[in-house]
C-alpha cells in the first residue's frame, strides 16, 4: 500500500503485466539484478514534479505524450504499418489540437461519458445513431489467436527457448499457462507477452528460421 503515495511507483504498477511476487517466481537472479538496475521511475519523476490535482491530468498525458506516445504506440503502429504497407495517420496529433487539448478543463476530458468533447463538437455533423453509440474499444485478440493457434506450441517454443533457460523459471512460465483458463484476460497478456519474447529472441537474436519443420508454426503462414 506504500506505493500509493510514491506517484512514479503507481503509475508504472498500472503498467505492468507482472507483479512483484510474479516476477520474483518467473525471473532468474540474473534478470532480477538487471531490473533493479533499470531506473525507469527515476527517469519519469521528472514529469510528476510540483504535481497537484489541479494539474495532474495534465501532467500525466505530457509524460504520456513525450514517453509512452513516441518510443512504445506510436512505435508499433510506424512499424507494423510500414511491414504491411499500409499508410496510417494520427490527426488528433496535430501539433495546434494537441496544444488546445492541454486548455480545455479537465471536467470535460473524465467523468462525462466517453469521446465527451468529440461527440459534442460533432453534434448537428454525425448521425445521433453514432453519437449516442457506445465507445468501441480497438482490442487484439490476444485471447482467440492463443486458442486458436498457440496454446499447443506454446510449451514447445518455450522449451526451446534458449533466453528462456538463462533468464526464465520454466516451471513458472508452464504454471502461469496453466492459470490462463481461471482469468483469460490477466495471464492471457502474461503468455502473449513472453511469447513474443521468446519468438522475437529466436528469430532477431539466435537467427533462427522460425518456419522449420520441428518448431511447428507452418500454420501461420
Amino acid at each position: 500500500m506504500g506505493s500509493l503515495d510514491n506517484r512514479e511507483k503507481s503509475y508504472l504498477l498500472l503498467q505492468d503485466i507482472f507483479d512483484k511476487k510474479e516476477k520474483k517466481g518467473l525471473y532468474s537472479k540474473e534478470l532480477l539484478k538487471i531490473e533493479r538496475n533499470i531506473k525507469i521511475e527515476e527517469e519519469i519523476k521528472k514529469y510528476f514534479e510540483n504535481i497537484n490535482r489541479r494539474n495532474y491530468l495534465n501532467k500525466i498525458t505530457y509524460m504520456d505524450i513525450k514517453a509512452r506516445l513516441p518510443y512504445y504506440l506510436l512505435y508499433k503502429v510506424d512499424k507494423m504499418s510500414m511491414a504491411h504497407a499500409i499508410e496510417a495517420r494520427v490527426p488528433f496529433l496535430d501539433y495546434r489540437l494537441v496544444e488546445f487539448s492541454f486548455k480545455i478543463p479537465a471536467k470535460y476530458k473524465m467523468g462525462q461519458g466517453g469521446k465527451y468533447i468529440l461527440k459534442k463538437v460533432m453534434k448537428g455533423k454525425l448521425p445521433k445513431e453514432i453519437l449516442k453509440r457506445e465507445k468501441q474499444p480497438f482490442l487484439v485478440p490476444l485471447n482467440k489467436w492463443y486458442e486458436e493457434r498457440l496454446k499447443e506450441l506454446a510449451p514447445q517454443i518455450f522449451e526451446q527457448s534458449e533466453i528462456f533457460k538463462r533468464y526464465f523459471n520454466i516451471k513458472a512460465v508452464n504454471s502461469i499457462a496453466k492459470r490462463y483458463e481461471k482469468s483469460k484476460f490477466y495471464y492471457g497478456r502474461q503468455i502473449w507477452s513472453l511469447l513474443s519474447f521468446a519468438l522475437w529472441h529466436k528469430l532477431y537474436i539466435e537467427r533462427d528460421d522460425i518456419r522449420k519443420p520441428n518448431l511447428n508454426i507452418n500454420s501461420f503462414y
